[in-house]
């Protein structure tokens, strides 16, 4: 267990922003739930809700159709539109968070930072979302929403459009290219756990 709590009055973010952990995916490549995996002694989970914390004052758990963890002492609200993909996650948050903004944060790129967040608070917008664009690509989850678009999130999955970047792009949501604005950018912060030897890979990183 960490021992800090998660909400964090001295957290680096502003009183204007929550930190949301999405954790609704199935976990069918990892085998089990990945939320739960251990890495350097903690869950998954764990690290992503401690990054949470260390970003904004609030931080909310969302899940699918199971929580991973209903211990966590953080509120938890479940998917709007089960099975329809992170999209209902990000609904769920927007819906439910007491702020203007809501940084979402997969619960399966440990390696994340603050850094990163801060990056794309300062850059953010009041009518669209700021998306982190990494070495790799887009990183839809690793983002800062303003929480008027709960009401367009809603519309798309009423319409059964279910694609996130295709949604991000029908917002013109801003692209963030993290490479070219953090100087000590590091790869290794968008590692991502989809399969056991994803994780695997992480710890003999970390040695």
């Amino acid at each position: 267990m960490l021992s800090d709590p998660y909400s964090n009055p001295d957290a680096a973010g502003p009183a204007s922003l929550a930190a949301a952990v999405i954790a609704g995916g199935k976990s069918s490549r990892f085998g089990s739930s990945k939320a739960l995996a251990e890495l350097e002694g903690r869950r998954l989970i764990e690290h992503a809700l401690a990054l949470a914390a260390a970003i904004a004052p609030r931080v909310i758990l969302n899940y699918g159709a199971l929580n991973p963890w209903p211990e966590a002492p953080v509120p938890a609200v479940a998917d709007s539109y089960p099975g329809c993909g992170p999209m209902g996650g990000i609904l769920a948050v927007l819906a439910s968070a007491p702020a203007t903004y809501i940084a979402t944060l997969p619960c399966d790129m440990p390696l994340l930072t603050p850094e990163i967040y801060r990056a794309l608070f300062r850059l953010r917008a009041p009518e669209r979302p700021v998306v982190a664009r990494s070495h790799r690509g887009l990183e839809p989850l690793v983002a800062i929403w303003p929480a008027t678009l709960a009401e367009p999130l809603q519309k798309a999955l009423e319409a059964r459009q279910y694609a996130l970047q295709r949604f991000l792009k029908s917002i013109n949501a801003l692209e963030v290219p993290l490479l070219e604005i953090i100087t000590d950018y590091q790869p290794n912060w968008f590692a991502n756990i989809n399969r056991p030897e994803d994780l695997e890979a992480v710890r003999k990183g970390l040695k």
